[in-house]
């Protein structure tokens, strides 16, 4: 009896949906329109499909594929496929109920086994030592091996519920929208719902940003001065800032990092034509609780790179902040060049420690830290138990979005998707 009067009472969460959306870009939709035009850079890739990888994925994905819940602009957490959610044991074990009558893209139900059965067939990041069940048909049952207090982790794109089917290019999805992409274009259109836009996805390559708004596109997500004062000089547009996203860090294997407040600073005012702040010192690889006991593990000496502070050649905010660091000296005495090398080059210097330091974005605040942990020491080795050992953050960045007024309404996720509403 005793045992029984002092349990703790489970958790049950399942907060109401604002009155005022506080991550609508925009205040002023109109009525919905037939089509929808977006610029979005990079192919859309359905073998890619729920995790994006590049932006215009970054995009479509969420409009086709849905998780269990949100999180909002506010981190606030919101209810998607899930109806509620709770949790019990102090937050080690939490279960999720799917709203009734769900239904994949291809007319099949979703249950909680459909769940189960995506995230299993997909190899979803759960947490190491994590146990999934299926407690019902609308039940989700997650034991997780240290307590949380809330289940943010399954927002994340990797924990979206898809269908595979035998013969189709695309995973079904639960989200009002299907997407084509058959014959090299993209066609994003409803389907089973009224009221919704088709969306047309104009890739931006070659054109000039302001081009495009002078051809009354609906919504360009960009970090283009230029293209972003034009807009604001535009009575049709408005410019919105999407949350901070990335952070741009330096790796030095063999050294301390001499970059201190005042040098974040001036980077973020100075080095870069993006919108930028100085970089905060807490940062999630400078944990110490995702449990590894490992001890540091020394980087080996650079290689074929060794006087190279390198950087991915596609990105030219990185670009910019390795040239100032080697101007200021603040990269070592040899004072080494900086170099350019595209995606394939750059991973394999940073896998082997080929150069003597490296610069690269990061995403500003992971759902699962401890994972993020994981997937950078697995893709610089060198880096061992202790990341900050060799990790400085030097800014953050974020983009706006221009988008036209009296048009489609837009909500704003945590890390700066964007969703048709």
């Amino acid at each position: 009896m005793l045992a029984v009067c002092c349990a703790r009472a489970p958790v049950v969460v399942s907060p109401p949906a604002p009155a005022i959306d506080p991550c609508a870009l925009t205040r002023d939709s109109a009525s919905v329109p037939e089509r929808l035009y977006i610029a979005l850079s990079g192919a859309v890739d359905p073998g890619h499909a729920p995790v994006p990888t590049t932006e215009a994925e970054r995009f479509v994905f969420p409009q086709v594929f849905e998780t269990l819940v949100r999180l909002d602009c506010t981190e606030t957490l919101r209810p998607v496929l899930a109806e509620s959610w709770r949790g019990e044991d102090d937050g080690r074990q939490w279960t999720f109920t799917l709203r009734p009558g769900l239904r994949f893209s291809d007319g099949s139900a979703v249950t909680g086994q459909a769940v189960v059965d995506s995230w299993i067939g997909r190899a979803a990041p759960l947490p190491s030592g994590a146990q999934l069940t299926a407690g019902n048909e609308r039940e989700i049952v997650v034991r997780l091996p240290t307590a949380v207090s809330n289940p943010r982790l399954f927002a994340a794109p990797a924990f979206a519920v898809t269908r595979s089917i035998a013969g189709k290019e695309w995973p079904a999805g639960t989200g009002p929208y299907a997407a084509d992409t058959t014959g090299g274009s993209i066609t994003v259109a409803p389907y089973g719902r009224t009221g919704r836009p088709v969306i047309v996805i104009r890739p931006p390559a070659g054109d000039d940003a302001r081009d495009l708004v002078d051809r009354g596109i609906d919504l360009l997500v960009t970090d283009d001065a230029v293209a972003l004062s034009y807009a604001a000089d535009r009575p049709g547009y408005a410019t919105v800032a999407l949350p901070w996203d990335r952070t741009y860090i330096l790796a030095m294997p063999l050294g301390a990092s001499l970059v201190d407040g005042s040098v974040r600073a001036g980077l973020a005012r100075d080095a870069v034509r993006v919108e930028a702040r100085a970089a905060g010192t807490a940062t999630w690889w400078s944990s110490n609780d995702c449990g590894s006991a490992a001890p540091p593990s020394p980087a080996p000496a650079p290689g074929l790179l060794r006087k190279a502070l390198v950087y991915p050649s596609d990105d030219p905010t990185a670009r910019d902040l390795a040239g100032r660091l080697v101007a200021l000296g603040l990269v070592g005495a040899e004072g080494p060049r900086a170099t350019g090398l595209g995606g394939a080059e750059f991973n394999a210097a940073l896998a082997s420690n080929g150069a003597s330091a490296y610069v690269w974005a990061l995403p500003v605040g992971p759902l699962e830290p401890c994972e993020a942990v994981r997937d950078l020491v697995a893709r610089a080795p060198w880096l061992g138990a202790d990341p900050a050992r060799y990790l400085t953050a030097l800014v953050d960045v974020r983009r706006r979005a221009i988008v036209r007024r009296g048009g489609a309404a837009f909500t704003v996720e945590w890390d700066g998707t964007l969703r048709v509403r």
